[in-house]
């Protein structure tokens, strides 16, 4: 998905429009050890070959020797960021971007950068969450009343539901805490399925979240 240029070469191959693709390197083409020997494979029965600039031309196993080492490889990378995040949070810090009602303010260096309320954005997210909480107001009224007002939502155009609570119930202004000043992170993880090479949510236990502080994040007070 999103390999325009790579399907193109996978037709040519199949048709035996082409017999040798030149990649940079294996990892070019495929860096899933399944999905690099199904392509090796594919080229094989297909007569053409993979030519690389380290190794010259590449053999199944070669792709499979690859494969595994790139898995291996990623897998410790993984590992390594998510070590660091974590930190990130325990220390009060967000490893994500911002949300709607804080700014970045930015230091001498980057350990220096801090996210700050950003009064106009936090008094809509302080009036969401009252008429939500005390009026007890729909989403699509509270949407309908800033659309007619001309405030802008959060990336620009209309606001509809979805900028409350989002469909899985891992985000959205209603439900997130951060504009307490409270970080949660870890709730969820993306994975790519195989066969319909789309990414699912996969939600963790509530025991598996790392949770962090940050009074100077915080802009609407805890209830």
């Amino acid at each position: 998905a999103g390999r325009v240029g790579w399907d193109r070469v996978q037709r040519a191959i199949e048709e035996g429009t082409v017999t040798v693709v030149v990649a940079e390197s294996l990892d070019r083409i495929a860096r899933d050890p399944i999905d690099l020997l199904t392509v090796m494979e594919t080229v094989r029965r297909c007569g053409a070959v993979v030519d690389t600039p380290p190794t010259g031309q590449a053999s199944e196993l070669q792709g499979l020797l690859h494969g595994i080492y790139n898995s291996i490889f990623r897998s410790s990378l993984v590992q390594k960021v998510q070590r660091g995040m974590r930190g990130a949070v325990e220390r009060g810090r967000h490893p994500g971007g911002t949300i709607y009602g804080l700014r970045k303010k930015r230091g001498e260096t980057e350990a220096d950068d801090k996210y700050i309320p950003y009064d106009p954005e936090a008094k809509i997210v302080f009036r969401i969450m009252w008429e939500i909480g005390v009026l007890k107001r729909s989403y699509h009224q509270i949407a309908h009343d800033l659309n007619a007002e001309g405030v802008p939502a959060p990336r620009g155009g209309l606001w509809s539901p979805q900028n409350f609570v989002h469909p899985n119930n891992l985000g959205g202004l209603a439900t997130n805490p951060r504009c307490m000043g409270i970080i949660q992170w870890n709730k969820a993880s993306y994975q790519k399925d195989r066969l319909t090479k789309r990414r699912e949510v996969k939600k963790h236990p509530r025991a598996d979240w790392i949770i962090g502080y940050n009074s100077d994040q915080a802009f609407i007070p805890p209830y």
